[in-house]
């Protein structure tokens, strides 16, 4: 085969940008979509995880949520250093930045300064990716000026997404004055604007939900299911009520059960009739997790 020179000098960019082993079957799939927009969205819309963010990123800022139930975890967000640069300039973010936040699990003990926290192994990752020209109306991944992406640990080459005005939209609703992003936690965007930014978003949770005069009930609210395990005797119904402001689902991990979505509000009923311990999540936010046992 002969290359031309054109074809050469092409290549020896691309394996300058992406060394290799540094690319996925995923990512490899986006390379040549659209110049001066985003190597990770195809022709389709489709999104795929950025390689190696970590060090090739900026990182913006972090999280720590801490879950009624205990539950805690570090979210770090991480996005291309000229999108931050940018940013900075203009106070927003240019077409085809990425946002990557990489949630991990907390881990905690004793260090010889004292008690410490640290990350540990990836959860999920969540990509947006900025889309000022509305490239892809007909794609559900994309709405409200970006694209969205769900990405779990266990399968980081295809995104869990299916609807994002379904699945995450609700979850950005208070940060919607500032394009859909939590700029407040993102001191690497500068400063001047945080302050603003912090007295205009309205975090108030949903009003209180009637609920039934008797029966089990677990509380869905500040990203957590309240209580986390609950023990029912076989033929009982556990009422699950949405508190917060984001929709939410309760979906066993092995799909015996699922509520569909909750939303703000709204509650779901489940009766168990089968003795067992059974593990469940929220299908938009993997890492709300809970579990029903049933025993006699």
């Amino acid at each position: 085969m002969v290359v031309s020179m054109k074809d050469a000098a092409l290549l020896m960019v691309i394996l300058m940008a992406f060394p290799i082993g540094a690319l996925t079957l995923s990512s490899a799939a986006y390379l040549q979509f659209e110049e001066d927009f985003s190597p990770w969205v195809d022709s389709e819309g489709n999104i795929g995880l950025p390689p190696d963010f970590r060090s090739r990123f900026e990182h913006l800022g972090s999280w720590f949520v801490e879950g009624a139930n205990g539950d805690s975890s570090f979210h770090d967000v991480y996005t291309e250093p000229e999108s931050a640069s940018y940013f900075r300039e203009h106070q927003k973010f240019p077409d085809g930045a990425t946002l990557v936040k990489e949630v991990r699990s907390r881990r905690a003990g004793t260090m010889t300064t004292g008690r410490a926290n640290w990350a540990a192994t990836p959860d999920i990752w969540f990509v947006m990716i900025k889309d000022i020209k509305g490239r892809f109306e007909a794609n559900p991944l994309w709405g409200d000026g970006w694209g969205w992406a769900l990405f779990d640990s266990k399968d980081p080459s295809t995104t869990v997404t299916e609807d994002y005005s379904r699945e995450c939209r609700s979850c950005h609703v208070p940060a919607q004055n500032t394009d859909w992003v939590y700029v407040q936690g993102y001191p690497t965007l500068g400063a001047a604007s945080l302050t603003e930014v912090e007295s205009t978003i309205d975090f108030a949770m949903a009003s209180d939900t009637e609920v039934p005069a008797e029966g089990l009930i677990v509380i869905v609210q500040n990203l957590s299911f309240t209580p986390n395990v609950i023990r029912v005797k076989p033929g009982q119904t556990i009422t699950w009520v949405n508190r917060d402001d984001f929709v939410h689902t309760v979906t066993a991990n092995d799909t015996s059960f699922d509520t569909g979505i909750m939303e703000p509000g709204e509650s779901a009923q489940i009766t168990f009739e089968e003795t067992g311990t059974f593990p469940y999540h929220c299908t938009p936010h993997p890492f709300m997790k809970g579990s029903v046992i049933v025993e006699e």
